[in-house]
C-alpha cells in the first residue's frame, strides 16, 4: 500500500497522541466537586442533579468528578445529564470531566461514565455494557417490530461509534506503551498473524499483533471478542479492497442491473451512488459464497446483512474520518499545512492537504475498524466487565490502587506532541 512518507505514523516508546494533561490517582478525583449518581437513572434523578452541575460547571477551571453507582436506566434522562456536563459555556469552555464507577455502571449508566475524559474505577466494580433496549413492551405487529428493529439496530450502531470515539485514544495509548512488544510479537508469532496481514502496515500500526496481545491479557469471553474482531476486521478490509480496486465497476454488475441503471441515468443523477453501492453489496455476497460453505441467499439473515452493508458502507465512504481526524498523526510539517489550506479557496493547496489527509486515514482506518468493531460487539448481548479487563479494552484509564494507570506524559513528550496539534487541542494541555 502506497503512503505518503510525511504521513507516516511514527511510533515510541513513549506516547505521541493529544490527551489532556490530567494526573492520575488521588489528584485526579478531587471529591469537592463531586455529584454522585447513586441508583436508576430518572428524570427526578435529572432534576435533582441539574442545580449541583450547574454550579460546578462555572468554575470551569477545575474537573467535575462524576461518581457512579447505577444499573442504569432512563437513555434519554442519561444523555441530558451528560449534555449539562459537557456543554461549554458562552466563551467555549467546559469543565474537564472525570467519571468514577465506585459499585457498578451498567447499560445507560456505562455509556456515562466511558462519556469521561478520565476515567476511574474501584478494584471492587463492575461495567457492564448490552444492546439498546426498549424498556416499555409494545403491542407489536409485523410493521411495528420492522420499526422497532431497525431503530434498535441504528440506536447499537450510533453507541457503539460514540464508544468508539471515546475508546480509540486509550487503544491507541495503550498500543504505543507496548510498541517494542508488539514488535516482538510480529517476529515471534508471524505464523499465527499471517492471514491477518492485510491489516499490517509497514510504518504504521500493526493491528494484528495488537489485537494478539490484548487477547492473551483478557479474560473469557473477551479474549474470544477480541480474535472475533480482527477476523470481523481482517474481512471487512479484504472486502474494501476488492471494492476500491475495480477499475470498471458498472462492468461487475449483472447485466440485467446495468440495464437499469443506465434507464435510471435518464431519469436521475442518482445512477453513480446506487451503481457504487450494488458494487458493494455485490463483494458482500461473493464474499459469502467464497467462504460460507452452505451459504444461499434463501438462508441469508437480510437484517444482518442490511447492518453489515450499512457499516461498511461508512467507511467505504469516508463516513466516520470526522470521528478519528484529532487522531490523524501527522508531521509538524503536514498538521501545519493541512490547518492553514484545509479550507481552503486556493483549489490546487485544498487538494494536497485533503491527499495528504486521505492518506493518514489509510494509515489509521484498520486500527479505527478494529475499535469501531470491538466496541459493536460490546453492544451485542450482556457483557458484564471486570476493571482489568476494561483498561485492557480502553474503556478506563486507571483502576485505583493498582498499577494500570495512565502515566503522566513527561514534559519532552508534551512538547513534542503540542507542536502537532490544532490549537484547541494543544491548550488542553495548559
Amino acid at each position: 500500500m502506497k503512503t505518503n512518507k510525511s504521513a507516516k505514523i511514527i511510533m515510541s516508546t513513549n506516547t505521541h497522541l493529544n490527551f489532556p494533561k490530567i494526573k492520575a490517582g488521588r489528584e485526579a478525583f478531587d471529591v469537592s466537586r463531586a455529584v454522585f449518581l447513586t441508583g436508576d437513572i430518572t428524570g427526578e434523578m435529572v432534576s435533582a442533579l441539574t442545580p449541583r452541575i450547574l454550579t460546578l460547571a462555572q468554575d470551569t477551571s477545575r474537573p467535575i468528578t462524576l461518581c457512579i453507582d447505577s444499573d442504569g436506566g432512563n437513555v434519554r434522562a442519561a444523555q441530558v445529564i451528560l449534555g449539562l456536563l459537557r456543554t461549554p459555556n458562552q466563551s467555549g469552555e467546559r469543565c474537564p470531566l472525570h467519571t468514577v464507577v465506585t459499585g457498578r455502571a451498567c447499560s445507560a449508566a456505562a455509556n456515562l461514565l466511558a462519556a469521561g475524559d478520565y476515567i476511574l474505577a474501584y478494584p471492587h466494580s463492575n461495567i457492564h455494557f448490552h444492546g439498546t433496549r426498549f424498556i416499555d413492551e409494545p403491542v407489536l405487529t409485523v410493521e411495528k417490530a420492522r420499526e422497532f428493529e431497525e431503530e434498535l439496530i441504528g440506536e447499537n450502531r450510533s453507541a457503539s461509534v460514540r464508544l468508539a470515539a471515546s475508546v480509540f485514544p486509550r487503544q491507541l495509548l495503550n498500543y504505543s506503551r507496548l510498541i517494542d512488544t508488539i514488535r516482538s510479537t510480529r517476529k515471534s508469532d508471524a505464523k499465527t498473524l499471517a492471514p491477518f496481514d492485510e491489516l499490517y502496515l509497514p510504518g504504521g500500526f500493526d493491528v494484528p499483533a495488537y489485537s494478539l496481545h490484548l487477547n492473551r491479557n483478557l479474560n473469557y469471553p473477551y479474549d474470544d471478542m477480541v480474535y472475533e474482531c480482527i477476523q470481523q476486521t481482517h474481512r471487512r478490509a479484504t472486502l474494501l479492497k476488492a471494492y476500491r480496486g475495480c477499475k470498471n465497476p458498472e462492468e461487475q454488475l449483472a447485466p440485467i442491473v446495468r440495464a437499469a441503471l443506465s434507464q435510471k441515468q435518464k431519469e436521475s443523477k442518482t445512477d453513480a451512488v446506487i451503481g457504487k453501492e450494488m458494487l458493494l453489496l455485490n463483494a458482500m455476497i461473493a464474499e459469502r459464497i467464497k467462504n460460507e460453505e452452505k451459504w444461499s441467499p434463501s438462508s441469508q439473515d437480510f437484517v444482518r446483512l442490511e447492518q453489515e452493508f450499512q457499516e461498511l458502507q461508512a467507511v467505504a465512504d469516508g463516513s466516520y474520518q470526522g470521528e478519528v481526524l484529532d487522531q490523524l498523526l501527522l508531521s509538524p510539517k503536514d498538521r501545519k499545512f493541512c490547518a492553514r489550506y484545509g479550507m481552503s479557496k486556493d483549489q490546487k493547496q485544498k487538494a494536497k492537504a485533503d491527499k495528504i489527509v486521505d492518506q493518514a486515514y489509510v494509515m489509521i482506518e484498520p486500527f479505527w475498524s478494529f475499535t469501531v468493531g470491538l466496541c459493536g460487539l460490546l453492544f451485542r448481548g450482556e457483557n458484564p466487565l471486570k476493571p482489568k479487563d476494561a483498561w485492557w479494552l480502553g474503556l478506563i484509564d486507571e483502576v485505583i490502587g493498582t498499577p494500570t494507570t495512565r502515566r503522566e506524559l513527561s514534559k519532552q513528550v508534551r512538547e513534542s506532541l503540542l507542536n502537532q496539534m490544532p490549537l484547541a487541542e494543544a491548550e488542553k494541555f495548559y
